[in-house]
């Protein structure tokens, strides 16, 4: 077993955590008896998703690495716990999704938690992507992404909000042919 297998197998673990995390918040919304949606929540859940799927692509553009050292295995390991705590955040408390749910609300009062999470992931991926050389070029894009973050981190208007996704969405899209289509 190389050292990429062994380690692997434990940041898999990680980001099958947020994974779930995500689907059972989503089962959870589809059980609570009244829910008010939000186009901007559900964006960026989607994004989320997303991100969980390609963590595991980008951990695969990885394999080549001459050496995993402690520290590129420790930095790998906070990269998959940034994102399981920026899934955490975006998923509702299950004592405040028993009855009725207003999701615009809780992506009004909770977005800069999780939003910040996300660029510190974010952040963190953009220095992934710099170690990997099938992927330096996809820092461009980690970058682009902060910029937009950090847009629907300050201005909350809905209109800013659906911009943002629409881009977020856009850019994901010509990431994933680009990078995600190369394995």
């Amino acid at each position: 077993m190389t050292t990429f297998e062994f380690v692997s197998v434990l940041l898999s673990i990680v980001v099958s955590l947020a994974f779930a995390h995500l689907l059972t918040g989503i089962a959870r919304l589809l059980r609570t008896r009244i829910v008010h949606p939000s186009l901007p929540y559900f964006g960026w859940v989607g994004i989320f998703l997303f991100g969980c799927v390609d963590y595991w692509f980008s951990l695969w553009q990885a394999r080549t690495m001459p050496m995993w050292s402690l520290a590129y295995v420790l930095f790998w390991l906070a990269l998959g716990a940034m994102l399981y705590l920026t899934v955490w955040l975006v998923v509702p408390t299950e004592r405040s999704a028993e009855e009725e749910l207003d999701l615009t609300r809780f992506h009004e009062t909770q977005r800069r938690r999780f939003l910040g999470a996300y660029a510190v992931y974010t952040s963190m991926g953009l220095l992934a992507n710099l170690s990997i050389g099938s992927l330096e070029s996809a820092a461009l894009v980690s970058a682009t992404q902060l910029v937009m973050i950090g847009a629907a981190y300050i201005w909350r208007d809905m209109r800013v909000q659906i911009v943002v996704i629409g881009g977020m969405y856009a850019l994901t899209a010509w990431y994933a042919l680009h990078y995600v289509a190369a394995l």
